[in-house]
């Protein structure tokens, strides 16, 4: 009889709209497969969001629209444009009075809030604001205005849910003035147990995971460094090659159904930027709506694939993993070039299920790989350190 091994990553703590502890919508949040249906109609009809920006933040809008156009059975939603409109799932523009979150602790989107929740035909129960070039430009108090800001909006407003945002890349890597003000974001947002949008994650990387685009330069357009001498735009597109390399992937068919992506190259295949932002938002949307972010049960291919659930404890990820025979078990972990950062080896497992801790606290945010392997046994897959 075939022997059949099920690795799964997870946490102890599990999230609902209250947030007890923290959501990150980053790379690791792109998977859509996952989504069990259920939880996407429970967002739909459950859900009121109002969403404000300008160009950087309709990326996240245009890849819900190709998601609908390519899978309307599953994404297709009901929206409206420009200003409020109770009843609807999705007000895009739906915050009239500010553009989007500003420079410099610019907090006029604030009052343009509150207007809103003062409308007596006010029904939104989440309410999300984007950046534009706001993060890039500002300073570790402007980005304190921002935080603390949200989080009055939050304890004044308890059946709300109010979306955090990171800014867009910009070309300045990982020591510019943008990385620095996301991670104040982040580093707030995991702290507190907020939800988070993490905008620039999710364009730092392709579906692979296996470069961070962000650290060699990227641009928004995805543009990046291959040569390494800091200059994005002398770089090519991330997006249009991981594309044309793997043509027959869902992820060219939707970016085929995209037909617009804000700050993005004039190319069919860069849209792949947009795309990735709307299967992060249904991810995100389908958890407020009260997923837990395990696997769709629904359909057993997909149960037998890892599940990685971003983690609030900055570092310490459980693998539970079984076996159907005793084995020897070795455990690695690696970072992003290679290097084993963590191994353990597990003498004569019983069959049965087995929960493992893996803490790389005292290593480097970013990406990291384990592999799992035994008698019979191979198992991989990514985690995400923030």
């Amino acid at each position: 009889m075939k022997k059949m091994y099920f690795l799964f990553v997870t946490l102890t703590v599990y999230l609902s709209i209250s947030a007890q502890s923290p959501l990150i919508i980053d790379r690791t949040c792109i998977d859509i497969t996952k989504i069990p249906p259920a939880w996407l109609e429970q967002a739909k009809t459950g859900l009121k969001i109002a969403y404000q920006h300008t160009s950087h933040g309709s990326q996240l809008v245009s890849g819900m629209d190709a998601l609908a156009s390519h899978n309307p059975a599953n994404f297709a939603y009901a929206k409206t444009s420009w200003g409020f409109q109770s009843g609807v799932f999705f007000n895009d523009y739906g915050i009239e009075g500010a553009s989007d979150l500003g420079h410099n602790g610019d907090l006029t989107w604030v009052e343009a809030t509150n207007t809103l929740i003062e409308n007596s035909a006010f029904d939104r129960n989440v309410i999300m604001w984007s950046w534009c070039g706001g993060c890039s430009d500002n300073t570790e108090a402007g980005i304190n205005a921002y935080l603390n800001a949200m989080n009055t909006l939050e304890t004044e407003n308890t059946g709300i849910t109010f979306v955090y945002m990171t800014g867009h890349l910009d070309g300045s890597g990982a020591e510019g003035n943008l990385n620095a003000m996301n991670s104040i974001i982040r580093n707030y947002c995991i702290t507190n147990s907020k939800i988070l949008f993490d905008f620039a994650d999710i364009e730092s990387t392709d579906p692979d995971t296996l470069s961070n685009y962000m650290e060699m330069y990227a641009l928004d357009n995805t543009q990046y460094d291959s040569i390494g001498n800091h200059n994005p735009l002398s770089g090519p597109y991330w997006t249009r090659n991981w594309i044309l390399n793997n043509s027959d992937s869902e992820y060219a068919e939707q970016t085929a159904a995209c037909t617009n992506c804000a700050h993005s190259e004039d190319n069919p295949e860069s849209m792949l930027n947009c795309v990735m932002k709307g299967r992060a938002a249904w991810w995100m949307f389908a958890r407020i709506a009260g997923w837990d972010g395990l696997l769709n049960t629904e359909n057993p291919e997909i149960n037998r694939k890892c599940e990685v659930i971003p983690n609030p404890n900055k570092g310490i990820f459980t693998l539970n993993f079984y076996t159907d025979t005793e084995s020897d078990v070795c455990i690695k972990v690696y970072n992003a070039k290679g290097s084993i950062v963590r191994m353990q080896h597990l003498r004569a497992l019983s069959p049965d299920y087995h929960q493992i801790n893996i803490d790389i606290r005292n290593k480097n945010s970013g990406m990291y790989f384990y592999e799992i392997k035994g008698d019979s046994l191979s198992l991989n897959g990514k985690i995400m350190k923030y």
